[in-house]
């Protein structure tokens, strides 16, 4: 009944969304809150899991996996978001990233066929750039096998794409056929070490691009006590001051990438992003909520309980603080909720299970996760907002994101709840339009909220 009410609550505030001459007003003396303004519908019941935006932020630009597409939406009026056209690219696009003059879009593309029970046919990734807005293929780029998250920037003058290459986990049987392992350290896992490559884009030539492959040294991730050093598994990746943040969510670490510097392109740090104190919890999955046992004490037998598993990450707009999205991984796993990090890795905030507090609070927990991760936080996003930062935190099973205002870099203000589509996967912050936008992969949408003056 919780979750049921929430969803009524999402559709309801939709239907009040603001007018698009209220949309184009620009808040003048700072922003109060947010509030739902218009929802895009992938077409033919397409998804939508990442979303990059033009710097002007007129344009988006969207992965579509299940029908092997990059979308391409008008926002010039985000009141009334129109499709303009979907591109294929030959593959699974797992993310994409507009580059920082508006030019291009680079996509990162999975073309390996992994069918369960079918012999594995792996080829290598494809890096494909794309112009915007005409939305013509200007060439591709052989990458690794795996790719998943790529973030561009631009690093001493010139065009840089930073991709973690994750490799999930290709587990076959004895007759060679793919199973449906997916925990990494199995002793027939053919798909090898994950790893970076940092690629310095020719414009003019995409297939001649420069490309350097950073890889994670097994005994580095073992004594910082990540959990399979061999298999680093990347995740998600941040860029900020000629530094790339890339979470390893299977190793429940981070590592930051130097891209500049004496020894450019190279593993600077790795740090474990360890296990949560305990909090209150509903652990049980008998359709009632009920906060009254403790996470992870509870369920300490459990493997890895209590380990944050982080997926997405954050810097901080000076670039000292990361914010990670504690989303887990297996079951009883995870943070239920989201932290805060000295670049150096010291823990400086946890929300000490207060986001799912308020999730149950607003009728949004999802009570059939609770054997799971719970309300699974897997975006994050920060947005400056003027002279104002704000933090975005996603919730995939909850379909909702929490708002908070950053008082200092580590010191959050909680604001609102934004109801969004189903599952949110990418999270995205358009403050020179007074925007914030969700991809949500589950109902194939993209979710677009208006930020609200001070009044």
């Amino acid at each position: 009944m919780k979750r049921l009410f929430g969803i009524v609550l999402a559709a309801v505030t939709l239907l009040a969304a603001p007018s698009s001459s209220v949309a184009k007003q620009r808040p003048t003396a700072g922003i109060d809150s947010f509030v739902p303004l218009s929802t895009f519908t992938v077409p033919g019941g397409g998804v939508a899991e990442i979303v990059s935006s033009t710097p002007d932020g007129q344009t988006l630009i969207y992965t579509n996996s299940e029908d092997e597409q990059v979308g391409i939406v008008d926002i010039s009026d985000p009141a009334n978001p129109v499709h303009v056209q979907s591109i294929p690219v030959g593959g699974e696009p797992t993310s994409v990233s507009v580059v920082p003059d508006g030019t291009m879009a680079l996509a990162v593309v999975k073309t390996s066929y992994l069918e369960e029970g079918e012999a594995p046919v792996i080829k290598p990734g494809q890096l494909i750039a794309i112009e915007l807005p005409s939305g013509n293929v200007l060439g591709q780029l052989e990458i690794g096998n795996g790719p998943d998250s790529i973030a561009t920037s631009r690093v001493n003058g010139s065009l840089t794409a930073v991709i973690a290459i994750e490799n999930e986990p290709i587990v076959i049987d004895n007759d060679g056929n793919l199973t449906d392992e997916e925990e990494p350290g199995k002793p027939n896992d053919i798909s090898g070490p994950g790893y970076v490559q940092v690629i310095t884009v020719n414009t003019a030539d995409i297939a001649t691009s420069s490309v350097t492959d950073v890889f994670f040294s097994a005994a580095t991730l073992a004594q910082h006590g990540l959990f399979f050093p061999n298999d680093p598994q990347p995740e998600f990746v941040e860029i900020r001051n000629n530094r790339a943040a890339v979470t390893l969510q299977e190793n429940n670490g981070i590592a930051i990438i130097e891209l500049v510097g004496r020894s450019p392109k190279h593993v600077s740090s790795v740090f474990s992003t360890g296990n949560v104190e305990d909090r209150s919890a509903d652990l049980t999955e008998d359709g009632t909520i009920s906060f009254n046992e403790m996470y992870p004490a509870d369920v300490a037998n459990e493997p890895f309980a209590g380990a944050r598993f982080p997926d997405a990450v954050a810097w901080s707009a000076r670039g000292s603080v990361l914010y990670s999205a504690d989303e887990g991984e297996f079951d009883f796993t995870g943070g239920r909720g989201w932290s805060i990090w000295s670049s150096a890795g010291h823990l400086l905030w946890d929300d000490g299970g207060a986001l799912e507090l308020t999730a149950v609070q607003e009728g949004f927990y999802p009570e059939n996760r609770s054997e799971n991760k719970g309300i699974e936080v897997e975006g994050i996003e920060l947005g400056i907002y003027g002279n104002q930062q704000f933090l975005f935190v996603g919730s995939e099973r909850g379909s909702f994101v929490a708002v908070y205002h950053l008082l200092t870099p580590h010191t959050p203000k909680f604001i609102q709840l934004l109801p969004t589509g189903l599952q949110p996967e990418g999270l995205l912050a358009i403050p020179q339009r007074d925007l914030f936008l969700t991809s949500d992969e589950g109902s194939g949408t993209i979710s677009i909220f208006q930020a609200v003056p001070v009044s």
